[in-house]
């Protein structure tokens, strides 16, 4: 290498970057004061908020951070103080340039080496430029993404100058590297040996036939096959010995020592390390993208008959007298690799190469990971990892080519956990990697992958879910995709291209590496953006075909939705306007939901706002929705829940105990099953003291407040609540004052009146029947044969209601104007039960006093009504036991019966006496006279 030594040809190892920013053809006709120049991220020179002169149009910000996307503001400042928006930009910065290495020269060629930038991730590529240093009008322009390349058809002895710029996105690093090297003249030895020499020549001697003992081809023929690997006859006695059994022969030519010795070394290498890697790669692909053959010149190599069988590996090893290794060496960057062709096992072995692939070899644990990888020379890289404690002297990686027509297994043998062959572009190969110790494969450890090396297969079916522009003007889409069923996401990832424009670029990129919707976020609003999305390999990077749609992002909305005047039936709404100079749209629509129907209204930008929908149903929540629109497309939605105000509870209806009030009402609201009641009382007492409580109930229309102390007035309220949250509406309440007046100083008395009637004596106590809940209208008399089957229900069932009943549950028995105590001043008074026969049902009277069950406990209490809805209550009383068949029935033997209950009809009272005086005659005579028993 011969660099120039003067100053100005070398390279200087600064780092700078870079935007230009020109916004000339978009300056504003109005006159300016001047410019405000913002960007994000604020790194640069000048700095991100300085004011430029009003005639400026175009500024070179230096001093950025490289190769970062820049998002650039004008804002043109007014003579009047306002602002206004010139242009909004985003640029890339220029990258960081790349770091010579060096340069390795023959009298034709030259091998150059640079560093790519620190932050390349692999979007960095490089132009590239050399010429004659004294005939730059031969310039030779290339672009390049990688860091090691070779310049061919060089003339000798010739100074060139090269030129080398980092490129990101279109744009060249402001720095480059500029080096001046010098070609060998003829007959001078390469530094660095790329091939053996006379590797060409090898090529054209010796007889070549592939594993399956077809005719002999010619070598040059040999390079069109999907597998480089050659099998060797060496002599006539190896060919007749292969007919017999198969084997494989492994020589490589052989070189003499003295011309490494002779050969002129000179070297200029930077960073040694980082140049052996670059340039050794090479020289592996050199060496792998053919096979080695020995020349049949030389010296003959004897087979011998020593198999090594190993049958559950699959490999049948054979030992040569002599064989002469070549090893390529670069700096001791590489392995040794050997490429062997593996020949199919004799068929008495019942083995194919293919079961190892379908199933583990017996005695081998769960095979470990086969981990894929691209070189920069498109070269397919192989590793693993053994696992802790595995010794193995070297590896045997077995790979099949699954997808040809007759499947080849093909081996290669290396002394690290990696090794480097040909790509088999579209191809699915069966990986096997064995751990060799001692000469034999260990059954500790071995690693296999299936590896698909084809392009991934196109998404399909690119389409929009859901688009959104939030309240901050940044707008946000989803989008999905279809993938076949054996899509992997640890294998593959989607990358997404998106820009604004009619094409997709590589302006912006996302990668999605997981099942579910695409979501592209911190888009412009009101903008068309192209998107295209491509399938890749994570290993191999390796890319399908794209798929592109285009889509318009949202509207943005400042609008804001408020409510009128809302009655029972009827809502006012009213919106706002939406700024234009925040963001462009053609018209606003208001949508109305309820009724079981939708109305739309599509409303001009100048249109009225204000709108009152009427014949609503009271107590039932509206939907309103407010868009802007532009070209079709919606804006979120600024939505209002409206509710109609419920209607009121009618009345209130109480039911005063000793203790305890029940209150009942009737639920008008049918809008929804949502309907709720907050029913509180206040109450003070006669010596002023004051006690409250407040109760939300859901769907019911009754409540218990017990534990209520005496000589109170209480007032209860019940308002009706419906709707949710903010809209929320309530009714008007309605209320009603009662009085609990002091302990009761009577209580009603029970007694038999026969097996089916029941005596029950109350009096009229003001303690119980206050006159300040109002005045009395009747009084009702229930009876229950278990008291927690009701008696707390304002409207009471009657007999008829129970009479078929297992067990009574409690029912009046008085009629609906029963009031003894109406028109006289007595204080007592006595109702009988069970006194009626109720055979007809009258249509002018709900309840009826019918019998009761024959020795049955009853319980009764006696309730009074007011005129004004109140009603009030005593405790309850019963009466136990059953009543004698001697002794009562001979007392009920003067008490005449209903009719019907009867056999013959109503009897005269001289008929029973005179009956009961022949009975014992008759009964003598042999005559059977049933005894009449009534239950």
């Amino acid at each position: 290498l011969s660099c120039s030594e003067d100053s100005a040809e070398t390279f200087d190892e600064v780092q700078s970057s870079s935007v230009v920013l020109d916004w000339s053809l978009e300056s504003p006709d109005i006159s300016v004061k001047g410019i405000v120049l913002e960007y994000s991220p604020p790194i640069g020179k000048p700095r991100s908020g300085t004011v430029l002169d009003a005639h400026i149009s175009s500024i070179i910000i230096n001093d950025t951070l490289a190769a970062t996307e820049y998002t650039l503001f004008i804002t043109a400042v007014l003579e009047d103080g306002t602002s206004h928006n010139i242009s909004t930009k985003r640029l890339s910065s220029s990258p960081a340039p790349p770091v010579f290495e060096s340069a390795e020269t023959s009298s034709t060629e030259a091998t150059i080496s640079f560093f790519p930038p620190a932050h390349d991730a692999g979007d960095v590529s490089y132009a590239i430029e050399y010429h004659p240093i004294d005939k730059p009008e031969y310039a030779n322009f290339v672009e390049s993404r990688a860091p090691l390349f070779k310049i061919r058809g060089l003339d000798p002895l010739t100074a060139y100058r090269l030129k080398i710029q980092s490129v990101y996105r279109n744009t060249r690093s402001d720095e480059r590297i500029d080096v001046v090297f010098t070609t060998k003249g003829e007959g001078e030895a390469i530094t660095v040996r790329t091939l053996p020499p006379n590797f060409g020549a090898l090529l054209s001697q010796g007889k070549v036939c592939n594993s399956r003992e077809s005719p002999l081809i010619a070598a040059k023929e040999i390079e069109s096959m999907p597998s480089t690997h050659i099998l060797i006859k060496s002599s006539a006695e190896a060919e007749t010995r292969s007919n017999e059994f198969p084997f494989r022969v492994v020589t490589t030519p052989a070189f003499e020592e003295e011309d490494d010795e002779e050969e002129e070394t000179t070297t200029t290498t930077v960073r040694p390390s980082r140049a052996s890697l670059a340039i050794s790669s090479l020289l592996d692909k050199a060496v792998t993208s053919r096979s080695v053959v020995t020349p049949t010149t030389t010296e003959k190599s004897t087979v011998e008959e020593e198999i090594e069988e190993e049958t559950t590996v699959g490999i049948v090893t054979t030992t040569t007298t002599k064989a002469v290794e070549t090893t390529t060496r670069a700096m001791g960057a590489n392995p040794i690799i050997h490429f062997q062709s593996i020949i199919p096992l004799n068929r008495r072995q019942n083995l194919e190469l293919s079961s190892i692939s379908s199933s583990i070899p017996s005695g081998f644990p769960e095979p470990a990971h086969v981990y894929l990888s691209m070189t920069e020379d498109r070269m397919l890289k192989l590793d693993w990892e053994i696992t802790e404690g595995t010794v193995c002297d070297s590896f045997i990686v077995n790979y099949t080519l699954l997808t040809v027509d007759q499947p080849k297994t093909l081996q290669s043998t290396t002394n690290d956990q990696w090794v480097q062959m040909k790509m088999y572009s579209d191809h699915t190969m069966d990986i096997s990697v064995f751990c060799m110790l001692a000469g034999a494969a260990s059954k500790l450890w071995w690693a296999h992958r299936v590896a698909d090396l084809s392009k991934p297969s196109t998404p399909s079916n690119l389409r929009l879910i859901s688009s959104f522009t939030d309240e901050f003007y940044v707008s946000t889409l989803t989008l999905d995709v279809d993938l076949t069923p054996t899509h992997d996401f640890s294998l593959y990832k989607l990358v997404i291209y998106y820009s604004d424009g009619k094409k997709p670029t590589d302006q912006n990129v996302l990668e999605v590496d997981k099942p579910g919707p695409i979501v592209i976020e911190k888009l412009e609003a009101t903008k068309w953006y192209s998107i295209s999305v491509k399938n890749v390999s994570i290993e191999l990077g390796l890319e399908s075909g794209s798929i592109s749609i285009r889509e318009l992002t949202p509207p943005i909305i400042s609008s804001q939705l408020y409510p009128g005047q809302i009655s029972s039936t009827s809502i006012n709404m009213n919106f706002d306007e939406s700024d234009p100079e925040q963001g462009k749209f053609d018209s606003y629509e208001l949508t109305f939901t309820g009724n079981a129907k939708n109305i739309t209204k599509k409303l001009g930008l100048n249109a009225a706002r204000s709108f009152t929908f009427t014949k609503l149903i009271p107590g039932k929540t509206y939907n309103f929705e407010l868009y802007t629109v532009f070209e079709g497309r919606r804006s979120r939605a600024v939505t209002a829940n409206v509710t109609t105000y419920p209607l009121k509870v009618n009345k209130l209806f109480p039911v005063v105990g000793r203790d305890y009030v029940v209150l009942f009402w009737d639920i008008e609201n049918f809008a929804d099953n949502d309907v709720r009641f907050r029913v509180a009382y206040v109450g003070t007492s006669n010596s002023g003291h004051q006690s409250s409580s407040t109760v939300v109930l859901k769907n019911k229309n009754t409540y218990k407040f017990d534990k209520l102390p005496g000589d109170t007035y209480y007032t209860f309220t019940c308002t009706v609540i419906m709707g949710m949250g903010a809209s929320e509406a309530e009714s008007e309440s309605e209320m009603i004052t009662i009085s609990i007046g002091m302990p009761p100083r009577s209580a009603p008395s029970v007694q038999r009146h026969g097996t089916r009637e029941l005596a029950v004596q109350f009096d009229n106590d003001p303690s119980i029947f206050s006159e300040q809940n109002g005045e009395v209208d009747n009084f009702a008399v229930i009876l229950t044969e278990k008291r927690d089957l009701g008696g707390d229900d304002y409207d009471l069932r009657s007999w008829f209601e129970v009479k078929d009943d297992e067990v009574w549950s409690a029912y009046r028995a008085s009629a609906s104007d029963y009031n003894p105590f109406r028109g006289n001043r007595k204080k007592s008074s006595t109702f009988i039960v069970g006194a009626d026969d109720c055979v007809q049902r009258r249509l002018d009277e709900t309840y009826c006093n019918g019998m009761l069950h024959a020795n049955t406990d009853y319980y009764v209490k006696v309730r009074a009504y007011t005129k004004e809805g109140v009603a009030m209550e005593t405790d309850w009383v019963s009466v136990a036991g059953s009543v004698g068949e001697d002794g009562d029935e001979e007392k009920e033997k003067d008490r005449r019966l209903p009719c019907h209950m009867y056999l013959n009809g109503c009897p005269r009272k001289s008929s029973s006496h005179n009956s009961s005086f022949f009975q014992p005659l008759l009964t003598l005579l042999g005559f059977f006279v049933p005894r009449r028993r009534i239950r």
